[in-house]
C-alpha cells in the first residue's frame, strides 16, 4: 500500500513508477498462486494466531516491540559494560544489568526520533519516496499494537531492518542540523553498530553456545530438539505409516517422521480452528497446550506432548485417561514436573465408554 501511494504521487507512466511496480512482482505471483491453490493469500499460521492463539494482555506486542528495539541501540555499550566489570572483578554475573523499563525507553526514543527525522526532510527532498520509509514503520508498529500477536525473535526483521537502516542513514542526510541534532546524528549509529559488533562477538564467536558450533539455539532448546528427535524415532519404530500424531511442539517431529501430523495450535491443522483459543480452565499460564476437545474430535493415534503443555488439559481429563494410555516417556529435564520428559500417548483400542 505504501508503495502504491508513493506511485500516485508521480505521473502513472513513467520509469520510475514501471521500475516500483516491477518489485512488487513476486507478491502478485503469490497472491495469485495462492489464492489459486489455498484459496486465500493469508498464511494460515496467521488465521489461527489470529484466533487469537496466544491470548495476551493488551498492549504487550507493542511494549515488546519497543523493548527490543531499545536493544538494538543499547545491548552492545551494557554487553561491553559487562565484560569490562567482570574482567575488573566488578560485576559478578553475566547478565546485561538493564532492566527492561530502560529498553523500552530506549526503544521509544529511536523509533521517534527515526521517524521524526526522517519525515522532515528539506523542501527538495518532501517526497511520498522520502515519506514512504516513516509511514510503514508507524504502519506495522500500529498493526502489531492493534492485532496484539506473540512476536517472537523472528518476527522482528521486517521492522529491524527498515529502523536501523533509516537511524544510520539519517547521519548521511542533508537535514536535522544544530548540535543537538548533529550528536544524535552521530550516537545513534555508533550505538547501533557497537551493538551489531558487540552481539556479533559474543554470540559468534565468545559464548559457550556459538552460533558456529550450535546455530541460533541455547543448551536448553538443543536438549529439547534431542529429545524430541528420540521421540520421533521412537515413534517411527512403533507405529504404523497410516497413524498420525498429535503434538503442540510439531517442528522435529514433522521433519523427521513419515506421519500425519496434528497440530493443537492450528498453524497447520485447520481442523484445530474451531477449538482455539483453548479456554482458560485448560490453558493456564502455558502457551500452545492442547484442547481435549480438539482431540477428542481428531482422534489422533499418537499424542506426543510435555507434561507444560497438558497439565491442565490431558493430565486431568478423566475422558483422555480413559481413552488414552502413556505408553512412553523421553527423558528431557530430570526432576522438572513440566519438562520431566516427552510423552507420548496411545489411543486404547477398546472403546469403554468414551465411545472410541
Amino acid at each position: 500500500a505504501v508503495v502504491l501511494l508513493a506511485c500516485l504521487r508521480r505521473p502513472l507512466v513513467s520509469a520510475r513508477n514501471l521500475k516500483t511496480l516491477g518489485g512488487l512482482a513476486p507478491l502478485a505471483v503469490w497472491i495469485l498462486g495462492a489464492t489459486l491453490y489455498y484459496g486465500t493469500p493469508i498464511p494460515h499460521s496467521v488465521l489461527a494466531k489470529a484466533r487469537p492463539l496466544y491470548p495476551l494482555p493488551a498492549g504487550a506486542a507493542f511494549l515488546f516491540l519497543l523493548e527490543e528495539a531499545g536493544r538494538w541501540v543499547i545491548t552492545g555499550v551494557a554487553t561491553i559494560g559487562v565484560t569490562i566489570g567482570r574482567s575488573l572483578g566488578l560485576i559478578a554475573g553475566a547478565r546485561v544489568p538493564v532492566t527492561t523499563l530502560v529498553f523500552k525507553i530506549a526503544g521509544a526514543g529511536l523509533m521517534a526520533w527515526v521517524a521524526y527525522l526522517w519525515s522532515r526532510p528539506g523542501p527538495e527532498r518532501r517526497t511520498a519516496a522520502t515519506l514512504a520509509l516513516p509511514i510503514y514503520l508507524a504502519a506495522v508498529t500500529v498493526f502489531y499494537a492493534v492485532t496484539n500477536p506473540l512476536l517472537l525473535a523472528w518476527y522482528l526483521p521486517i521492522v529491524q531492518a527498515p529502523v536501523l537502516a533509516a537511524a544510520v542513514a539519517l547521519r548521511a542526510t542533508s537535514h536535522g542540523r544544530g548540535r543537538v541534532r548533529t550528536t544524535a546524528r552521530l550516537i545513534i549509529p555508533a550505538l547501533i553498530l557497537t551493538t551489531a559488533a558487540a552481539s556479533c562477538l559474543h554470540e559468534v564467536l565468545l559464548s559457550p553456545a556459538s552460533m558456529l558450533r550450535h546455530g541460533a539455539n541455547k543448551p536448553r532448546e538443543l536438549l529439547q530438539l534431542d529429545s524430541y528427535a528420540r521421540t520421533a524415532a521412537w515413534i517411527g519404530k512403533h507405529s504404523l505409516p497410516t497413524e498420525s500424531v498429535a503434538a503442540p511442539e510439531i517442528g522435529v517431529l514433522g521433519y523427521l517422521l513419515d506421519r500425519r501430523i496434528l497440530d493443537p495450535c492450528g498453524l497447520v491443522t485447520p481442523e484445530a480452528l474451531p477449538f482455539l483459543p483453548v479456554p482458560p480452565e485448560q490453558r493456564g499460564s502455558r502457551l500452545g497446550p492442547i484442547s481435549v476437545e480438539f482431540i477428542r474430535t481428531a482422534r489422533p493415534d499418537l499424542v506426543a506432548t510435555l507434561p507444560a503443555f497438558a497439565q491442565r488439559s490431558l493430565l486431568v481429563s478423566p475422558w483422555f485417561e480413559e481413552a488414552y494410555e502413556l505408553v512412553h516417556q523421553e527423558p528431557f529435564i530430570e526432576g522438572d514436573p513440566l519438562y520431566r520428559a516427552v510423552l507420548v500417548f496411545r489411543r486404547r483400542a477398546t472403546t469403554g465408554r468414551s465411545g472410541i
